[in-house]
Order: C-alpha cells, then structure tokens, then sequence
C-alpha cells in the first residue's frame, strides 16, 4: 500500500535585486518565460532542500505584470523524508 504524504504550497516571492522583467514574460510559452522558469526552480528547489526538505515537484506559475519580477509558484514536499 502506497501512502502518499505531500504538502502543497502555492507561493509567491518578489525579486528585489539581480534581475529585470520583460513582456515575454507574460506568455508561458516564449523562450524567455521558459529560460527564467527553469532558472528559478532550481532556485527554489536548492534552497529548500539545503533546508531539509524533500521537493517532490515545483511549478512556476508566472512572473508577474511587470515592472518587478513576481514569482508565483506551486511547491510539493515530500513529508515522508522529513525529519520532526
């Protein structure tokens, strides 16, 4: 029997600093939107795991409307592996 123990998050962080918004980023399906999306799942995923959780999956929703990028994004963890 398979139990499955997950944890769904829908967040959202502001990049303050390092990084500018563009239109293209409006649209999931342009190489810029692409590009920054798998840059800031390997943000997020590293940063969580160097915190010991367990990321089973990582969604980046969007970026925004400008003029600021906004992350928004959906985070699973894995609560199994996690340490209490």
């Amino acid at each position: 029997m398979l139990i499955l123990a997950v944890l769904v998050f829908d967040c959202s962080m502001q990049v303050a600093k390092g990084d500018v918004w563009n239109s293209q980023l409006k649209y999931n399906h342009t190489t810029a939107f692409r590009q920054k999306a798998a840059f800031y799942k390997k943000f997020i995923e590293a940063s969580l795991e160097n915190g010991s959780f367990n990321v089973a999956r990582t969604e980046i929703n969007n970026f925004g409307n400008g003029p600021s990028i906004v992350i928004n994004f959906r985070i699973y963890l894995d609560m199994r592996q996690i340490q209490m």
